[in-house]
């Protein structure tokens, strides 16, 4: 399965894949400790809307959190039907 480019639509997560998520998107702006295990080396734009409120984070390979790899994982699950 490919990790699509772009996706824009609503996707419902549990209550606490959202609090993660939205934790991850307020990290301070350098991110996570580097993940030693580099992937792909590819650069994450993320922009979600929650309560009203709007936030947007980059991620490099290295510093995506769990919890972003596991909202990437549902939206190329949702993707392929």
């Amino acid at each position: 399965m490919a990790i699509p480019q772009a996706y824009q639509g609503e996707i419902s997560l549990p209550g606490e894949s959202m609090a993660q998520l939205v934790a991850a998107l307020d990290l301070d702006p350098v991110g996570p400790p580097e993940n030693e295990k580099l992937r792909d080396g590819l650069t994450y734009s993320l922009e979600i809307e929650t309560g009203g409120i709007a936030r947007a984070r980059i991620f490099q390979e290295n510093n995506l959190p769990d919890s972003i790899r596991e909202f990437i994982r549902t939206i190329v699950k949702k993707e392929s039907g």
